[in-house]
């Protein structure tokens, strides 16, 4: 069985996705569980253009609301898809925090417990106001510090087989589900714990981007939102609330160096604007 997936809902990220899915496949993850959510943009052809397109599952996803029904169509028709499933977004990006990595992380913590919290450290606009060339991860390079209340939240890995209700943060399960701090998370509650841990493994989370990308993101509406629910569309106070950049963090984009050669063709990366 594969150790280790993503699942994910996904909309018009036709400009992001060959970075994610790049990025996410050389640090350890093996299959992706991808559900379109209505894009009307090149994200399909983006995914079946990647060289490893063979590992990525996409299912067309058009409802709306559309995260917790495609989060529930994953654990009851893919649950033998992998041992471990990270259910996370496309601004999202798993990051070791040690010499372990993603993988080794997850065996560390596999006879403990059946899903592993991974929290946040938001990252801000780096103080550009439009889109730039290249790969996310290294265009927006500043961070809040750890301690950012945002931080306590973050994203779970699960193991499939036990999962037993799904959330937008919290998937629950049947065990036990901890941080990489070992603390337990209440799977009562949505996610929130009392602190942030990033001792082993961190969730980036490249919230804001660019004004000019939050500005192109908020048309697109919350997955998890109605139309006409009053906050589908994010707003500006939003972006001015995570948009911080106190600390410079260049582990994503470091990793991300190193993974382009396996995945662009060199006359790509020889320019500004690679795939992505």
């Amino acid at each position: 069985m594969t150790f280790l997936a993503i699942c994910a809902i996904l909309k018009n990220e036709g400009r992001y996705v060959y970075e994610w899915l790049s990025y996410h496949h050389y640090i350890g993850v093996e299959r992706f569980l991808l559900f379109d959510n209505g894009s009307t943009d090149d994200m399909a052809a983006v995914i079946r253009s990647w060289p490893r397109a063979n590992c990525v599952t996409l299912v067309d996803w058009p409802h709306l609301p559309g995260q917790l029904s495609a989060y529930t169509q994953a654990v009851m028709a893919y649950r033998d898809f992998a041992r471990w499933c990270a259910f996370i977004d496309g601004d999202e990006f798993l990051v070791a925090q040690s010499d372990l990595s993603v993988p080794d992380v997850l065996h560390y913590f596999d006879p403990i417990c059946t899903g592993l919290y991974v929290h946040w450290l938001m990252f801000g606009s780096s103080g550009l106001r439009e889109r730039q060339n290249g790969f996310v991860t290294q265009t927006f390079r500043r961070r809040a510090r750890a301690d950012f209340g945002p931080n306590t939240f973050g994203k779970t890995v699960v193991k499939m087989r036990h999962v037993t209700d799904v959330g937008i943060h919290l998937i629950r399960s049947d065990g036990c589900l901890i941080n990489d701090a070992e603390d337990i998370i209440d799977q009562t509650k949505a996610g929130l714990h009392s602190t942030a841990s990033h001792r082993y493994i961190a969730l980036n989370h490249y919230y804001t981007k660019s004004l000019a990308e939050w500005n192109l993101r908020r048309s697109s509406g919350k997955a998890d939102k109605s139309p006409d629910a009053p906050d589908y569309r994010r707003s500006s106070e939003e972006f001015n609330r995570h948009d911080v950049n106190d600390v410079e963090d260049n582990r994503a984009a470091e990793i991300m160096q190193r993974a382009a050669p396996r995945y662009w063709p060199p006359d790509q990366l020889l320019t500004s604007t690679p795939r992505g």
